[in-house]
């Protein structure tokens, strides 16, 4: 890590972009009011923002979106950075350049494997779900890495916090 940041700050790596981009249309709509969507085209996504196109503006710099990508609708919310109008067929258009201020972690897991043309990961457990039929009996197995667990539930923090040793104190436990 240190050498790709020694590289980047002495200028030997030579792109300018931080996140990658994808130049594609997708769908994209701002919420208005609790039903009513706002239609816009979408040219331009990375892993921070988009850049998008609408005949009708949002009234403010932060507002909510839905971005239908891959078959997968993706509720976001998109703060303003830059935006301008531009005359397209005789229609004003406004265009927005936004960047992400709020996104749920699996919409931005999906979001990364859209602009870096990942795939979505195979769902082994639903593959063996599968072949065992509803009326038949059946033992479906899985093995966990524990150690891998145990590391990734410390970051949680209520599993750091927990303190079951004062429990029996307070009449709880045993």
């Amino acid at each position: 890590m240190f050498n790709e940041l020694t590289k980047l700050f002495s200028g030997q790596r030579k792109e300018r972009r931080q996140f990658p981009r994808k130049k594609v249309r997708f769908s994209i709509s701002w919420i208005k009011g609790p039903n009513e969507l706002m239609p816009g085209i979408g040219m331009e996504i990375s892993l921070n923002g988009c850049l998008w196109a609408t005949r009708t503006p949002p009234g403010t710099p932060d507002y909510d979106c839905i971005m239908d990508i891959e078959r997968r609708k993706i509720r976001l919310r998109l703060k303003t950075a830059r935006s301008g109008t531009i005359l397209r067929e005789n229609q004003q258009w406004t265009l927005l350049g936004c960047t992400f201020s709020g996104i749920a972690a699996d919409d931005y897991d999906a979001l990364v494997r859209f602009c870096k043309d990942m795939h979505e990961p195979e769902n082994k457990a639903a593959r063996e779900l599968a072949a065992l039929d509803r009326t038949d009996e059946g033992v479906i197995t899985a093995a966990f890495d524990l150690d891998f667990l145990k590391t990734h539930r410390a970051a949680w923090g209520f599993f750091r916090d927990r303190r079951p040793d004062l429990y029996a104190q307070a009449g709880v436990g045993e």
